[in-house]
């Protein structure tokens, strides 16, 4: 059970490290198309990638998928809370140029 915990944990917080990558390349765009572009092309692939993720460790390995699932999620959440605050902070602190 323990092993399951820590890879939800581990996928949720690589899906974050993925997530704060994203944003910080789309930040950096041009145009509200790049930064558009960028942001939802950087969510589906990471959207694609957990799924081949959770599919394979689910599928490939003995673990307990309640635990997995359950710990992937809250932590999923936690991240996602802090996101949005940090790129609300961010859209607030910067003039938009666009």
């Amino acid at each position: 059970m323990w092993m399951s915990i820590g890879l939800g944990m581990g996928l949720a917080l690589l899906y974050g490290l993925a997530s704060v990558l994203t944003y910080r390349r789309a930040l950096r765009a041009q145009t509200q198309q790049q930064f558009t572009a960028i942001a939802i092309g950087g969510m589906v692939l990471r959207i694609l990638g957990t799924l081949a993720a959770f599919a394979v460790l689910i599928v490939g390995l003995p673990i307990a998928a309640g635990a997995f699932v359950g710990t992937f999620f809250v932590v999923f959440l936690m991240i996602l809370i802090g996101e949005i605050a940090w790129l609300h902070r961010r859209a607030n602190a910067t003039p938009n140029k666009r």
